[in-house]
């Protein structure tokens, strides 16, 4: 009974899987989806997304996919996405996003107010208390570092310090290929 369970629960993971594929190629113009992705991506892909329950992340898998599909996109069918992507929690996607999404910000990132937000690191600046950060933002700031997505800052002492954080090459490069912009997406929706 339990794996007929487990059998139903991936097709609907599948299903909403293919909801979303068919959002995010009509988003960017299904003449643009076009690039044929090698099995050696496409296999680890569909069997880690197919796996997922999580909404968010189902929307990143379905964004990978179409993004790789689309040669206009600038992103590579890297199997590098999909083990990174396989690694990530709901919270770390959330915090993920935040870091990523305001390109205006530069410099160290306050972890101070993560997941609700991001900020600048002001020149002046009290010391963070760590008990601000609760253990699921602390797991979820090493993993995202374990993954290349963002380096910790050093102290004076040089230890590593999860208050202060930067964005790295790889996380950006990561970001993009896992998003369909969401002007993209209203466009899509305004078409007839």
């Amino acid at each position: 009974m339990r794996r007929d369970n487990a059998e139903f629960k991936i097709l609907q993971n599948r299903v909403e899987l293919a909801k979303k594929y068919d959002i995010y190629r009509q988003a960017v113009g299904p003449s643009n989806v076009d690039r044929v992705l090698p099995l050696s991506f496409m296999r680890p892909l569909t069997e880690a997304a197919e796996l997922e329950e999580d909404d968010s992340l189902q929307a990143k898998w379905a964004s990978l996919i179409v993004n790789a599909q689309n040669e206009k996109s600038g992103v590579d069918p890297r199997p590098a996405y999909v083990s990174t992507l396989r690694e990530l929690s709901a919270l770390d996607a959330k915090i993920l996003d935040g870091i990523y999404s305001d390109r205006n910000l530069t410099g160290s990132i306050s972890t101070d107010q993560l997941p609700s937000a991001v900020a600048a690191i002001p020149e002046r600046r009290e010391q963070t208390d760590p008990k601000k950060l609760s253990s699921e933002v602390l797991a979820s700031l090493a993993n995202l570092q374990r993954l290349g997505c963002l380096n910790f800052s050093e102290s004076w002492s040089g230890e590593q310090s999860p208050f202060s954080i930067s964005r790295t090459l790889y996380g950006q490069l990561f970001v993009r290929a896992c998003t369909v912009l969401e002007a993209e997406i209203e466009s899509a929706d305004k078409k007839p």
